[in-house]
């Protein structure tokens, strides 16, 4: 996969959809890259909480292979969604004391050591929703900070209750909220 000039971009009537203390995505965005010889535009906005590809254009290069259902089953789509997105991720407006954004995200100080703090579980929240906007795991990313599986569920779990989360239907990841998604 190779990325096309001029091809990364935020779209006409694009809107922030903010991910929590401060920081929020960009979306719609568009990117185009070449896949397997084609030319594959990708455009990613928010859906339900989380980033989807909500248009896909592919298109045979000048001189390339022709668009098949094989080659199209090569094109990583989820990957391509979180490329375009990632760019696009930006402070909005100061976080809260202790929570400091960063790709990766800035781990407060005292973090885990100084237990559920208020700080903690804002930076638990801005982890686990950014994770799961961008369609990873967010309970395991709120793991990879260096908490146990079990600890951090709890602290998700005290997130919510203290507000800093959206309450979540049992059993599905994410969080109930109008977030200005489609």
């Amino acid at each position: 996969m190779s990325a096309v000039s001029n091809g990364q971009g935020a779209l006409p009537g694009h809107r922030p959809v903010s991910l929590g203390e401060g920081v929020a995505v960009l979306v719609p965005v568009a990117m185009t890259v070449e896949v397997a010889g084609m030319e594959v535009r990708v455009v990613a906005d928010m859906v339900d909480g989380r980033l989807a590809c909500t248009e896909l254009h592919v298109s045979q290069r000048e001189g390339g292979p022709p668009v098949t259902t094989d080659a199209i089953r090569l094109i990583p789509v989820a990957q391509l969604v979180k490329a375009a997105a990632a760019s696009y991720v930006m402070q909005t407006s100061t976080p809260s004391p202790g929570v400091t954004w960063g790709s990766p995200p800035v781990v407060p100080e005292g973090f885990p050591k100084a237990g559920p703090t208020d700080d903690a579980l804002r930076f638990v929240a801005l982890v686990y929703r950014t994770s799961h906007a961008f369609g990873d795991p967010p309970t395991m990313a709120v793991e990879s900070l260096g908490l146990p599986r079990s600890t951090a569920i709890r602290w998700v779990s005290l997130a919510r209750r203290k507000g800093f989360l959206g309450t979540t239907t049992p059993g599905r990841a994410g969080e109930k909220v109008d977030d200005g998604s489609r």
